[in-house]
C-alpha cells in the first residue's frame, strides 16, 4: 500500500515539457480549450512568446471582414487576422480558419481577396454573408464544391440601400442553396391604399417560398416585412415580377397543402416600425396549412415581438414540445397609434399550458389577460429563467401579478434570474400634502426571489408629485407640463433595493432597471411618452480584499415623445 501511494506521488510530481509534446498533441488540447474555455485560452496567450505563438492561431479561428473601423476588440482583431492573411499568407493561421462572417456594404471591391484567403483554408464550416448585396455566383459555387457540408447563413434585411439595382433583387440562387442554415431576410410589399381590393396588395413571398421549400436544411428563419413604398411596385428593382398574379395576394408565405417546410428551429417574425399595415398575415388557414407541412417538434425559440397570432396559438399547442424562447404580445396592429386592441388571451393560454420547458418568456400588452395566463407560466416553473410581462405604455397604473403570485415565483421557481413587471403606484400623505411612490409590500415580495440578477421595474408615472420627478428643468410639450425623471432619486431607490436584498441573503442582484411612462388621463394624451434608467452594482476589491460597492447609473432621464 505504501508502494502505491509512493508511486502515486512519484508520478504527480512528474514536471512535464507542453512545448515539447508536439503539434499534434498541442492541437487537440487547445482545441479542446477553445471549445471549453475560450477565455482559459486567451490567458494561456499572454503567459510567454511561445505560448503566444502556439496559440494564436486558434484565437482567430473566426475572419470577419468590416466595412470601416471596427469598434470592439475582437472586430479589431479579426481585421488584423485579415490583413495578415491577405499580405503575408500565413498558411500556419489558415490552418485553423473555420468561419468567414462578410459584413461590408460593398464586399464586391474585396472579392478578390476573399477568393484569395478562401483558397489557403482547407477545413471551411460556416460562412456568413451578411450584406445588403447579392453574393456573387462564382463565389458560391466555388464554396459549394469544395465544402459541400458547410453551412451558409444569410442576413439581409436593407437591400433597398444597395448601391446597385441588380443588388435589390432577391438572391434566389443564395437563398435555394442547399447548404443554407441560417436566414434573416426583408420580404418588401406594397400594401394599397384604404379602401381598395386588397386582393392588390403584392410582395415578395411567392418568390422567397418557391427558394427555401428547396432547402431543407435551415434551422433558423427570421422573416423581415417591410412596406414597399420605398420601392415601387413594378419596377423590377425589389417587387420582381410582381405584376405577375402570382405575386399577389396575403402577406405570407405561400405554402399549400403536401409542401415540406424544413424543420426550424428559430423562427421570427418582425415588421417595419414605421408602417401600420404591413404585418405578416396568420390566417386560421395558412396555420392549419404550416402546423401540417413542417415538423415543429425541433422549435425551439419564437419570436413574434408584439404581435398576438391567436389562430397560430391555436394551431400549435402541443406541436412545440421543446419551446425554450417566446415572445410575443396581447394587441391587434391598431390602425392608428392611440387605437389600441386588446387580442384575446385565451389562445395564447392554452399555448402556454402545452409548453414544459421554456426558458425565456416575454408578453407585452399583458395587463389584459389578468390572471388567464398564471396557469401557464407556471407549467415552466422548473426551467423559466427570464419572464418579462409589461403593460401598454399608455395603460393605467396596475399590477399583472399580485403579491400571492410573486411570493409563488420566490418559492417554485428555482431557476428564475431575470424578471420584468410593473410595479403598482400608491399614494401616501396628508390632505395638503401627498407624493406618489412605487408600492413597498410589491417591492419587498419581489426581493424574495434570492436568485435575482436583473430587476426590470415598469412604473406608469401619475401626473401629480412622484418620488422621482425633478424640480426642473421641466418638458413643456403642446399637452402640458411634465417634470423629467431625477436620476439622483432613481439611484437613491436602486441603491435602497440593492441594500434590502443584501439584508435577507448574499444576494445575486446586480442590475435594477426602472422603465417609465406618463399615465393616460384623456384621449388626446393618448401617445408615446417614456423614458428609462438603469442602476448598476460593480463590486470593487481594495488593497485590503475589502469588497466595496460602486454604483454606475445610466439612461436618458428625459420624456421621450414619439
Amino acid at each position: 500500500m505504501a508502494s502505491e501511494n509512493h508511486d502515486s506521488v512519484h508520478i504527480s510530481s512528474r514536471r512535464v515539457d507542453f512545448f515539447a509534446l508536439g503539434d499534434d498533441i498541442h492541437y487537440l488540447i487547445l482545441s479542446r480549450l477553445y471549445e471549453d474555455s475560450p477565455r482559459s485560452l486567451l490567458n494561456i496567450l499572454f503567459v510567454s512568446k511561445s505560448c503566444y505563438k502556439m496559440t494564436r492561431p486558434f484565437i482567430y479561428r473566426t475572419i470577419i471582414l468590416f466595412s470601416g473601423r471596427p469598434a470592439t476588440k475582437e472586430g479589431r482583431a479579426a481585421e488584423v487576422l485579415w490583413d495578415s492573411l491577405i499580405a503575408h499568407g500565413d498558411d500556419n493561421m489558415t490552418r485553423h480558419v473555420r468561419h468567414i462572417r462578410v459584413q461590408m456594404q460593398d464586399p464586391l471591391q474585396s472579392i478578390s481577396d476573399i477568393h484569395q484567403v478562401i483558397n489557403k483554408i482547407n477545413n471551411l464550416r460556416s460562412f456568413c454573408w451578411a450584406t445588403n448585396t447579392k453574393m456573387p455566383g462564382d463565389l458560391l459555387s466555388k464554396i459549394q464544391s469544395r465544402w459541400p457540408n458547410i453551412e451558409l447563413s444569410v442576413q439581409n434585411t436593407i437591400r433597398h440601400e444597395a448601391v446597385h439595382p441588380e443588388d435589390k433583387v432577391m438572391d434566389t440562387a443564395l437563398l435555394s442553396a442547399p447548404q443554407l442554415t441560417a436566414c434573416e431576410y426583408a420580404i418588401y410589399t406594397n400594401v394599397p391604399p384604404r379602401g381598395v381590393n386588397a386582393g392588390h396588395t403584392c410582395s415578395e413571398f411567392q418568390t422567397f417560398t418557391n427558394s427555401i421549400l428547396r432547402c431543407q436544411r435551415v434551422k433558423r428563419l427570421h422573416l423581415k416585412v417591410i412596406p414597399g413604398g420605398r420601392m415601387p411596385c413594378g419596377t423590377g428593382d425589389a417587387l420582381q415580377s410582381a405584376h405577375e398574379p402570382e405575386c399577389h395576394g396575403p402577406l405570407q408565405l405561400r405554402l399549400y397543402s403536401g409542401c415540406t417546410m424544413p424543420p426550424l428551429e428559430e423562427l421570427t417574425f418582425s415588421s417595419s416600425k414605421d408602417s401600420l399595415f404591413d404585418e405578416y398575415s396568420f390566417s386560421s388557414e395558412h396555420c392549419a396549412t404550416w402546423r401540417d407541412c413542417m415538423d415543429w417538434t425541433q422549435l425551439k425559440r419564437l419570436d413574434l415581438e408584439t404581435s398576438c397570432p391567436t389562430h397560430l396559438f391555436q394551431e400549435l399547442a402541443g406541436f412545440t414540445p421543446s419551446l425554450k424562447f417566446l415572445r410575443c404580445g396581447l394587441s391587434s396592429k391598431p390602425l392608428l397609434p392611440w387605437h389600441y386592441r386588446p387580442a384575446d388571451p385565451e389562445p395564447l393560454s392554452r399555448f402556454l399550458q402545452s409548453l414544459r420547458k421554456l426558458v425565456h418568456l416575454e408578453i407585452s400588452n399583458s395587463e389584459r389577460a389578468g390572471n388567464s395566463l398564471w396557469s401557464g407560466i407556471k407549467n415552466s416553473r422548473n426551467t423559466l429563467e427570464v419572464l418579462n410581462l409589461r403593460c401598454y405604455y399608455l395603460s393605467h397604473a396596475k399590477s399583472i401579478l399580485n403579491v400571492e403570485q410573486i411570493l409563488e415565483l420566490s418559492s417554485e421557481f428555482p431557476r428564475l434570474r431575470q424578471i420584468g413587471i410593473p410595479v403598482p403606484v400608491r399614494l401616501e400623505g396628508s390632505e395638503d400634502y401627498t407624493i406618489s411612490q412605487p408600492d413597498p409590500e410589491y417591492i419587498s415580495a419581489i426581493l424574495k426571489i434570492t436568485q435575482l440578477e436583473t430587476l426590470n421595474l415598469h412604473l406608469h408615472v401619475p401626473r401629480n408629485c412622484f418620488i422621482f420627478s425633478a424640480a426642473s428643468p421641466c418638458n413643456d410639450s403642446i399637452y402640458g407640463t411634465t417634470p423629467n425623471v431625477n436620476p439622483e432619486s432613481a439611484r437613491r431607490f436602486a441603491i435602497e433595493i440593492f441594500g434590502r436584498a443584501e439584508e435577507r441573503v448574499k444576494s445575486c442582484l446586480t442590475t435594477i432597471n426602472i422603465h417609465f411612462s406618463i399615465e393616460d388621463r384623456d384621449e388626446r394624451e393618448s401617445f408615446r411618452c417614456r423614458t428609462f434608467m438603469s442602476v448598476k452594482k460593480l463590486d470593487t476589491h481594495d488593497l485590503n480584499g475589502t469588497v466595496s460597492a460602486k454604483y454606475n447609473i445610466s439612461g436618458p432621464g428625459k420624456w421621450n415623445y414619439s
